[in-house]
């Protein structure tokens, strides 16, 4: 006769959240682990999932990432995520010491969206991307220290960084001073070559990106290039 032990943990209604999320990532830490964005999407169940889903697979993102973000483990949908939750709540007054928590907020706050809301920031989503791609060409966000390197893989923290603060001029002043980027685009690209020669600034695309200093630094920087280079 073949026995075995199973351990059972009941998870009432009542238990606090901190405590599910803790006892589901032991679970699905074993083995393959599950990624980040791959726990949020399965702690975090409803609208939010199928619109990073969509945003993720849109021709736009995969145009400005010239066709080299891969969906596996959802790398995809974490960008995605990430530029939403920095549309959502103000860059440049970041304070959360935890970032993981953050983006899963944000997934709770997207769910509670309406089909309105999710639609414009989706069309937003689209046009930054466009946008993306007309300035910057098949190098945009990605790290650059000199004209004549190789073509590096997209940093998550510019990807953020650079399409926030695209899609933030173009909420605060129109149009016009996207198209004057367009028309600078050259300017612009030497100006991200020169940014990245800040000590601190490299950091804080490189280096625990989701600190709250580095947040505020890297965005706090881009912002003033963009504003500068479209004014």
């Amino acid at each position: 006769m073949l026995e075995s032990q199973f351990t059972i943990q009941v998870i009432r209604k009542t238990t606090p959240e901190a405590v599910k999320l803790n006892i589901f990532a032991r679970i699905n830490t074993g083995g393959v682990p599950l990624s980040p964005q791959e726990l949020r999407h399965a702690l975090t169940p409803g609208p939010a999932s199928g619109l990073l889903r969509d945003l993720a697979g849109s021709e736009a993102l995969s145009d400005a990432v010239a066709h080299s973000v891969s969906p596996t483990r959802m790398a995809d949908r974490e960008m995605v995520l990430r530029y939403l939750a920095f549309r959502l709540e103000d860059p440049l007054t970041y304070r959360n010491q935890d970032f993981d928590d953050f983006l899963r907020t944000t997934m709770k706050r997207i769910n509670a969206w309406n089909r309105e809301t999710s639609n414009r920031w989706q069309s937003e989503f689209i046009a930054t991307m466009r946008a993306s791609e007309r300035i910057f060409g098949d190098d945009a966000f990605r790290k650059r220290y000199s004209a004549k390197d190789p073509r590096r893989p997209v940093s998550k923290a510019l990807f953020e960084a650079v399409a926030v603060a695209i899609a933030s001029l173009a909420e605060s002043r129109g149009g016009d001073p996207l198209e004057r980027l367009v028309a600078r685009s050259s300017d612009v690209r030497e100006r991200f070559i020169a940014l990245m020669a800040d000590r601190e600034f490299d950091r804080s695309v490189s280096q625990g990106t989701g600190d709250p200093r580095s947040v505020r630094y890297r965005f706090r920087r881009t912002i003033e290039l963009m504003n500068d280079a479209g004014g």
